[in-house]
């Protein structure tokens, strides 16, 4: 757990409180500040478990499909921006991809599975 504590307890918290919206093109957008910078530690962090390819490859392989996933939202919204209408799913699927992000670790370390609302 000492190897992710910094993303857990400080990185990963802080980059998701900057997500802020901005007025886009139109006034139908929004764009998304902060989810690239989110992103980039995202990716840190599967960089980071790398040791557990060798070690635990089945937890790797959980860690490092989620990671991409988020990885890929985050840089997608990033770039194009979101419907006004979506702001509040956004920020739930962005703390969903958090949560499971967390339980995995937590599943890891502690050795039982986290119920998060939508454990996949």
């Amino acid at each position: 757990m000492n190897l992710y504590s910094q993303f857990l307890f400080v990185e990963l918290p802080e980059k998701r409180s900057d997500i802020q919206f901005s007025t886009g093109k139109t006034e139908e957008w929004y764009s998304v500040i902060g989810a690239g910078d989110l992103a980039t530690q995202i990716h840190k962090l599967k960089k980071l478990s790398m040791f557990f390819k060798m070690t635990d490859n089945e937890y790797y392989l959980k860690l490092e499909k989620e990671c991409d996933e988020f990885d890929e939202y985050l840089n997608k919204i990033h770039s194009q921006g979101i419907r006004k209408d979506d702001s509040a799913m956004m920020e739930k699927k962005i703390d969903d991809h958090l949560m499971l992000i967390f339980a995995l670790i937590n599943q890891k370390y502690q050795g039982k599975r986290v119920k998060t609302k939508n454990h996949r």
